[in-house]
């Protein structure tokens, strides 16, 4: 990795961090992208799933 891909690196997370600076705001932006991480993930997998069965389960309240 060169220095300036650390320097791109180091500048992300400091963004982030300062954009997320408590838990609440961690949690919030992580389901905001928990639907896309799983798609992509079942998709590697080899066992897709439709994203509205997905939207419907994160719909649900948590437990």
């Amino acid at each position: 990795m060169t220095q300036q891909q650390r320097q791109q690196l180091d500048q992300r997370l400091k963004t982030w961090r300062e954009q997320h600076p408590d838990t609440a705001s961690l949690r919030t932006a992580y389901r905001q992208q928990i639907l896309s991480l799983t798609l992509n993930s079942m998709a590697l997998e080899c066992e897709p799933v439709e994203a509205t069965r997905l939207q419907h389960l994160l719909a649900q309240p948590a437990r």
